[in-house]
């Protein structure tokens, strides 16, 4: 039901198995960068991909961004 209603899979992962497979990525590239303790304020979609601006007033642009609270 849920891949027919969003068009996507629907999974479920153990959090220290995601924290695991993101710290790896992040290990093997300098285009993956995982940042803690950010207030997202806004995210907007641009030409170049995503901006995203947190509590401090700093802006990120990246092709794509996951967000996860409590992670």
């Amino acid at each position: 039901k849920f891949r027919a209603r969003y068009g996507y899979p629907y999974t479920v992962v153990h959090r220290s198995d995601l924290h695991s497979v993101l710290l790896n990525l992040q290990k093997e590239t300098d285009q993956i960068n995982l940042l803690n303790d950010q207030i997202i304020q806004t995210a907007k979609e641009s030409e170049n991909g995503v901006v995203v601006t947190n509590q401090k007033g700093e802006t990120f642009t990246a092709k794509a961004v996951v967000g996860a609270a409590g992670l």
